[in-house]
């Protein structure tokens, strides 16, 4: 199932590498015991086959974006779905700067294991990456 592949892939004991993937974020304090964590998500598009149809550049990357407690437990995370049909002009603009794209989670303070899914649709390819993150 297309769906349950990238949230099988965070259940990898280690990164997939197929996709280069790479995040930032940054924390900031919504209310005393609620912090929004905003994390930024980049994937280089360079490396992905595009299907080339109506002179258009097509692919579907599937995003996940999870944080889990110090046990492993599931706490916040987001899953997006990012169609690209794109134009000459855009698709050179998104080779150039890559696909980056924001994730805002809600958590209380406390240490968490974000991890990053990207699976594209053409040929099934997938990447991850975690980090640990203290958020404050």
């Amino acid at each position: 199932d297309v769906e349950e592949d990238p949230l099988e892939a965070l259940k990898a004991p280690a990164d997939l590498t197929d996709i280069p993937v790479n995040f930032s974020f940054k924390a900031s304090r919504l209310e005393e015991d609620l912090i929004q964590l905003a994390v930024l998500a980049r994937v280089p598009l360079r490396s992905l086959r595009f299907l080339d149809e109506d002179s258009r550049h097509r692919n579907l990357i599937h995003l996940v974006v999870v944080a889990l407690d110090p046990d492993g437990k599931y706490v916040d995370g987001v899953a997006r779905t990012i169609q690209l049909n794109l134009t000459d002009p855009a698709y050179a603009a998104l080779l150039r700067q890559g696909l980056i794209s924001r994730v805002n989670m809600k958590l209380p303070p406390g240490r968490y294991k974000v991890q990053v899914v990207v699976r594209e649709s053409v040929e099934a390819r997938m990447g991850s990456t975690h980090q640990l993150v203290q958020v404050p």
